[in-house]
């Protein structure tokens, strides 16, 4: 991996984390009882235009296994590198090796410097979700993703929730690529956190639109986000990737209106709505 001569920056150069602060503020904002609403609401919208209106209240779904399956994934990779961090098995380069194999960098995304092995260019639009700087780090990431999409789960389906969260990561990478210009490798699951918000957010203006609500709660929390970002990159020294929290909702938000919701877990129609 070179660069024009000069060689790419150490592995072990500090990076930049997508770090789930904004997205913790912004799910604090609706309770339980109420995201509990929200969703009966979705479900109902959804069945309604499949047919006849829903009868009674639908109780919230558990967290899905798939959802479950993806955060142990992520869990394992991180705790099997705080481990090696701290002496315990492997070694304290292990973080090193796996931020260098799998972080997204913007000098690979340019060209400037040669992949480590074949696909890689294509493959840390992926890997990089699945990476974190430390076990807080991760334990942010899970815990908003799990909150989040738990009510993505009642408007998508259970098992497109990979499919969204796997679309959120390239659509924050892809940003990331496209506007940052740094020289350190992106890692963490925040983009495809953000995104989960987007495609939340864009189906709570759909309903709101559908059931002639005011839509100023959405740009509220859509606000709320944008200065958490700015607040959190200014207290972090530029540590935290913005770029990819916004790639990230803007691919959630679009995938919102591609997806109808579901009347049933398990089924969903992938077309934009008419008009």
């Amino acid at each position: 991996m070179g660069r024009s001569g000069h060689g790419p920056l150490p592995p072990s150069c500090l990076p930049r984390r997508l770090w789930p602060w904004p997205a913790a503020a912004s799910t604090a904002l609706l309770g339980s009882a109420r995201a509990a609403d929200y969703v009966r609401a979705m479900q109902d919208s959804a069945a309604t235009e499949a047919g006849p209106p829903a009868r009674g209240r639908r109780p919230l779904p558990p967290v899905p296994r798939v959802l479950w399956a993806l955060v142990a994934v992520m869990g394992l990779i991180e705790i099997t590198l705080t481990l090696a961090d701290r002496g315990v098995i492997g070694a304290p380069w292990w973080r090193a090796w796996a931020i260098a194999m799998g972080g997204f960098y913007d000098q690979l995304f340019d060209g400037e410097v040669a992949p480590l092995y074949p696909g890689q260019p294509i493959a840390m639009f992926f890997t990089h979700a699945f990476l974190h700087g430390d076990i807080m780090h991760f334990a942010l990431n899970a815990v908003v993703l799990l909150a989040v999409g738990k009510v993505n789960a009642a408007i998508a389906g259970h098992w497109r929730l990979l499919l969204l969260f796997l679309i959120c990561a390239i659509g924050g990478a892809l940003c990331f690529g496209l506007v940052a210009h740094t020289d350190s490798p992106m890692v963490g699951a925040s983009g495809a956190v953000f995104g989960f918000l987007g495609f939340w957010k864009y189906n709570e203006w759909r309903l709101r639109v559908l059931s002639g609500l005011p839509q100023r709660p959405v740009w509220a929390t859509v606000a709320a986000l944008s200065v958490a970002n700015v607040l959190v990159w200014l207290l972090m020294s530029g540590l935290v990737a913005w770029e990819a929290h916004l790639g990230g909702f803007v691919a959630g938000w679009l995938v919102g209106w591609l997806w109808r919701p579901v009347s049933r877990p398990g089924e969903s129609l992938i077309e934009p709505p008419p008009g």
